[in-house]
């Protein structure tokens, strides 16, 4: 049999699915739990999940191993856990449980990670355009600028930077406004928006600048409108593209 590389989702699936299994096992209820565990779980078990097949591993003492081949070809034993005993001899779900099945629970995962990226670039990019601006008094809507090596597209985003010049025009101290945006290259992932821009200016021309990172409420490739801004405490205040949601005010 060819072992595949598992993700922990999977050796937690084999977890559960031989706990399932051993639910109904006859002579169960008839033996204490250590004597549970060696008798009825130790051993190697095969898991399948779609068209992956992998190893298990339990141990007469309950640790449970998974197997996995490196690419240079050697085995290496993983420990996740261990089989500890029987809670109940109920095999069914709580009336109240939400059912996922573990596609959906990958296909979830690997949104999360493509976003992932896509927020830690924006959130790079806002603070970049901070330090920027703190140097030369400016922002840029040029990414190599920012200095950092963030490219225009990558696997799953594109990037791209707007310049707001002087958003509203009752502020003759305001300088600029800077705002970037992704967007997913795949369906299904959402977009993400930064906004930095000049909250206020001081008496002796000092400007205080502040960024916020958005998210779209739906997935999206659209590029949304530009951010609007309204006075406030602390001076000029930013919010979302209309269709987003804020994450992080800083």
């Amino acid at each position: 049999m060819k072992l595949l590389k598992l993700p922990w989702l999977m050796a937690y699936a084999g977890i559960v699915l031989l706990a399932c299994q051993s639910w109904t096992l006859p002579g169960w209820a008839d033996s204490p739990p250590a004597v549970q565990t060696s008798e009825q779980l130790a051993g190697t078990w095969q898991v399948e999940l779609g068209d992956q097949t992998g190893m298990i591993v339990i141990t007469p003492t309950g640790q449970v191993y998974i197997l996995n081949k490196t690419a240079e070809g050697e085995m290496k034993a993983v420990e996740i856990g261990r089989v500890v005993q029987k809670l109940s001899p109920t095999a069914t779900l709580p009336s109240n449980a939400k059912v996922t099945s573990l596609a959906e629970r990958f296909i979830q995962q690997s949104i999360q990670a493509k976003q992932s990226e896509a927020k830690q670039y924006i959130g790079s990019m806002n603070r970049s355009e901070q330090a920027l601006f703190l140097e030369t008094d400016r922002f840029t809507t040029s990414l190599n600028a920012l200095g950092f090596g963030i490219k225009p597209e990558t696997e799953n985003y594109r990037y791209r930077i707007f310049l707001l010049q002087n958003p509203r025009t009752n502020r003759p101290e305001f300088k600029k406004a800077v705002w970037s945006i992704a967007l997913p290259k795949k369906p299904n992932l959402k977009s993400y928006a930064g906004v930095v821009w000049v909250t206020n200016t001081t008496k002796t021309n000092e400007s205080t600048t502040a960024t916020i990172l958005c998210e779209s409420n739906q997935p999206t490739a659209q590029i949304p409108p530009a951010p609007t801004f309204q006075s406030g405490e602390n001076g000029l205040e930013a919010n979302c593209p209309k269709g987003f949601s804020l994450l992080q005010l800083r």
